[in-house]
C-alpha cells in the first residue's frame, strides 16, 4: 500500500456512470397489482446498504402497469423523501426489484465495477450529502441533473476490482456475524416458547386468573417482582451536559433498524453533570430496556451501563428473575403491553400503566435453568455484534481512503493484508 494519490484515475459525472431510470407506483385500487413475489421498494426501505426485501411487492402485472424493475446489481437512490435533508439513502440490490418514483436506480455501465460505484458513492457520501442538502432547499427532492452533475472518481477496472475485494471481504464478514445471530436467537426464543408458553414437560396445572398455569408457579403485577424506572434528557442548550460525553445515553432512536437482542453501545453520550439530570442515573449492564413511546415496543438487553430517556421503560437486573426471561416475557406479550398503551397524538405506556399488568412468574429453579441456557447464547450474539462494530469501524475508515487514492491496493496485495493493516492503524488511533 502507498498513500500516494493517483493522478491517472478518471474523474466522470455520475450521469455518464450508467442507466438511470425512474420508479413508478401502479394504482392501488387494483388489487391483482400487490401482493406478489417482487419487493417493490420505497424510501422506508433503504435504511440497509443492501436491498433484498420491501415491505410490499408486486405482481409482475402490477410492474407493467406502472413500476420499473432494476435488475441485480443496481444502486438506488433517494431523490424525493422527508428524510432527505438529514442523510441521504443510497443502496444497493441483491436481486431483481421494483421501485417508486422517489427513487432513482444506476445500472452502472461498461467499464465500471458495479459494487465499486456503489462504495465510490459511500466514499463521498458527505460531498453527496452536502449537494443534496443545498439543492434540495428545504424541498425533500434531489433535482436527477444536480446529482448527475457529482463527479467520481475511477480508476483502471482492474484497480476497481482490487478494491472492491477489500471491502466487500469487510461486508460479507458483517453479514456473516448478522446471519450467525439470527439462528441463536431463535434458539433462545424456540427454549423461551417451549418451557413458558407451550409448559413443556409440565404435568400439574392449576387454575390462573385468566387460564390454567403450571402448579407451583405464580401470576402478580410486573411492578410487584421488578424495579421499573424511567429516564430523562438533559438540557440539550447546556453543552456541560453532552461535550464529551462518555456515558452511554439511549433513545428510541437508537433501536430503529437494531435487529439484534443486546445493545452495546448509543448514538450520543452524556456528560458526569448531564448524568445528574437523569434520575435513574446510570443503570447497570443485563438493564432491560422497553420503548414506552415513538414507538411502543423496542425491546433489548443492554451490555453496558446505560442511560436513557424518557422514552423507555428500563427494568434494571433482578437477582430473582433473569434479565433474558424478562427480555422474551415482553417480547411474547407485547400485544398485552400495547394494549395498555394511551395517548392521543401517538401511543405511550407509562410506568403506572406498566407495572400492573400481569407477569408469569416460573419457581426459581426453571428460572435459573433458563438463564444457565440463554445466557451464553446471548453472549455469544454479543460477541458477533463486538466483531461487527469493529469490522464496521474498519470499513468505513478504509473506504475514503480507498475511494480517494490515498491509499492503493497493488495486484501483489492481498485484501486481508490491506484490512489487517486498517485494523493495526484504528487500534493505534483509539488508543
Amino acid at each position: 500500500m502507498t498513500s500516494e494519490r493517483p493522478t491517472s484515475w478518471d474523474v466522470r459525472p455520475l450521469a455518464e456512470c450508467g442507466v438511470w431510470l425512474s420508479g413508478g407506483t401502479p394504482s392501488k385500487a387494483r388489487r391483482e397489482y400487490w401482493g406478489g413475489a417482487i419487493p417493490w421498494v420505497g424510501p422506508k426501505d433503504l435504511h440497509v446498504r443492501y436491498v433484498d426485501s420491501a415491505e410490499e411487492s408486486l405482481t409482475p402485472e402490477g410492474v407493467k402497469r406502472g413500476s420499473r424493475l432494476a435488475p441485480p446489481s443496481t444502486i438506488l437512490v433517494v431523490v424525493r423523501s422527508m428524510a432527505l435533508g438529514k442523510a441521504l439513502q443510497i443502496s444497493f440490490t441483491r436481486r431483481e426489484v421494483a421501485f417508486n418514483q422517489d427513487i432513482k436506480a444506476i445500472i452502472p455501465g461498461e467499464g465500471i465495477d458495479p459494487r465499486f460505484l456503489f462504495y465510490a458513492m459511500w466514499g463521498t457520501h458527505d460531498s453527496l450529502h452536502a449537494l443534496v442538502d443545498e439543492a434540495s432547499h428545504g424541498t425533500k427532492r434531489l433535482r436527477t441533473d444536480v446529482l448527475g452533475a457529482f463527479r467520481m472518481p475511477l480508476p483502471s477496472i482492474g484497480e476497481q476490482r482490487r478494491i472492491v475485494s477489500v471491502l466487500a471481504a469487510l461486508d460479507d464478514k458483517i453479514d456473516s456475524n448478522r446471519r450467525l445471530a439470527t439462528p441463536l436467537e431463535e434458539i433462545a426464543v424456540a427454549f423461551f416458547r417451549a418451557r413458558f408458553v407451550d409448559f413443556v414437560g409440565v404435568e400439574a396445572f392449576e387454575e390462573g386468573e385468566i387460564a390454567p398455569i403450571p402448579a407451583g408457579w405464580k401470576v402478580v403485577p410486573i411492578g410487584q417482582v421488578l424495579k421499573i424506572v424511567g429516564g430523562g434528557t438533559p438540557s440539550t442548550k447546556e453543552p456541560n451536559y453532552w461535550e464529551g460525553g462518555t456515558h452511554c445515553w439511549a433513545t428510541p432512536k437508537d433501536l430503529s433498524g437494531h435487529d439484534s437482542p443486546v445493545l452495546l453501545g448509543t448514538a450520543r453520550h452524556v456528560t458526569d453533570a448531564g448524568l445528574k439530570r437523569i434520575s435513574s442515573g446510570i443503570l447497570p449492564p443485563d438493564t432491560v430496556l422497553l420503548s414506552s413511546r415513538a414507538p411502543v415496543g423496542y425491546t433489548v438487553i443492554s451490555k453496558v451501563p446505560i442511560a436513557v430517556n424518557q422514552g423507555f421503560i428500563a427494568i434494571p437486573p433482578s437477582g430473582d428473575i433473569p434479565s433474558e426471561y424478562v427480555l422474551f416475557w415482553l417480547r411474547h406479550n407485547m400485544d398485552k403491553i400495547k394494549a395498555n398503551a394511551g395517548g392521543t397524538t401517538f401511543a405511550e405506556i407509562s410506568k403506572r400503566a406498566f407495572r400492573p399488568i400481569p407477569m408469569l412468574v416460573p419457581p426459581k429453579q426453571q428460572l435459573n435453568e433458563f438463564g444457565l441456557i440463554v445466557q451464553p447464547i446471548l453472549s455469544l450474539i454479543a460477541g458477533l455484534d463486538r466483531e461487527r462494530l469493529t469490522l464496521v469501524a474498519v470499513r468505513d475508515a478504509l473506504l475514503p481512503k480507498l475511494i480517494s487514492g490515498e491509499i492503493r491496493v497493488p495486484d501483489t496485495v492481498d485484501s486481508k493484508e490491506v484490512i489487517g493493516s486498517a485494523v493495526e492503524q484504528l487500534a493505534g488511533a483509539k488508543a
